[in-house]
């Protein structure tokens, strides 16, 4: 949930996405292997591009046609382009992740996109982006919007727009032979802690680790890094000895970890996730993508998207924009 401590996210290129009903794909033979994989060209490309796949043969799609009310309320630029870039960090599966191909992002949140598109009638396309990259490029004016499973916090809030489309909580890894009883952030003090470097993990840690320190206590010895790999390497090298992941995830890296890595301790810290808009970028736009989410929560096409992914529990009965103050904005 971009929420990140060892944060959410691992890129697999060569792994094919969950089965239906969350049915575990085949699983790699050793973790290492499974992360030097991840380490290859797709997960490095910084703009690496692609479609949808989904589990299972029907179209991530289904029940999702086209609006023209709807459609109207994107930027008539947009709508004669007929494309949205969008940036992504795609090293979370089952979010957003490389097909085997090594070039095509799939995951619930391509998924939900390529429908969302439907809706609109444009093209959404994934461009994979460093995580702690994303909110600078959207400043920038590098995209007018982000889908990368962000967390929409109060801080993000004054930075960027969200329209909220998932609920997802935070819980901890270590390696599946570690002794530790850990049942909340007081038990990190004096621990090595795999962070994805600008996730709300790492905002957490770093504050815990303040408290640790004000209790007397060692501070968190904090590790960041860029992505999930590089995170999920540190903790089954022994660099690391915890790190933390979105709750939606944390059942597929344990089964996708070979036996390798286990989870303690509980979920906390669950919040609403969030397609992230520039400031800068017509409110209308973010309002075509709630009202087109909305449609499909209604319609049923959203929850069986997430239910091929076995993503049902972080479903939402409401997309909304948020800071709300943004909703009342014109144009």
């Amino acid at each position: 949930m971009n929420v990140r401590i060892l944060s959410h996210r691992i890129t697999a290129p060569g792994m094919a996405p969950p089965a239906a009903g969350r049915a575990a794909a085949a699983a790699v033979a050793a973790a290492s292997a499974l992360l030097l994989a991840a380490c290859s060209s797709a997960a490095s490309s910084p703009t690496a591009t692609g479609g949808t796949s989904s589990p299972g043969s029907s179209s991530p799609s289904a029940g999702a046609s086209y609006d023209a009310a709807i459609a109207n309320l994107v930027p008539a630029s947009i709508r004669t382009s007929g494309t949205i870039p969008v940036a992504s960090n795609a090293t979370y599966p089952p979010d957003e992740y490389y097909a085997a191909d090594n070039t095509t992002i799939i995951g619930f949140d391509p998924d939900l996109a390529t429908a969302v598109g439907q809706i609109l009638g444009v093209k959404l396309t994934f461009v994979n982006t460093a995580f702690d990259d994303i909110i600078p490029a959207l400043q920038a004016g590098r995209f007018a919007m982000a889908w990368s499973s962000a967390t929409a916090t109060a801080a993000r809030q004054q930075q960027v727009n969200f329209v909220t489309y998932f609920s997802a909580g935070v819980g901890f890894l270590v390696p599946a032979g570690s002794t530790l009883h850990i049942h909340g952030l007081a038990d990190l003090c004096g621990l090595k802690v795999a962070v994805e470097a600008g996730s709300l993990e790492d905002t957490t840690a770093a504050a815990q680790s303040a408290r640790c320190t004000a209790a007397g206590k060692q501070p968190i010895s904090l590790q960041r890094y860029q992505d999930e790999n590089e995170n999920l390497l540190a903790l089954t090298s022994g660099r690391a000895q915890v790190s933390t992941a979105g709750s939606q995830i944390i059942p597929y890296l344990v089964r996708q970890s070979g036996g390798k890595l286990k989870t303690v301790g509980g979920i906390y810290d669950r919040m609403p996730l969030g397609i992230e808009f520039s400031k800068t970028a017509p409110i209308s736009l973010a309002k075509a993508f709630q009202a087109a989410l909305n449609k499909m929560i209604v319609s049923g096409s959203y929850g069986r998207i997430l239910a091929k992914w076995g993503e049902q529990e972080g479903a939402v009965t409401e997309a909304e924009i948020l800071p709300a103050s943004a909703a009342g904005t014109a144009g």
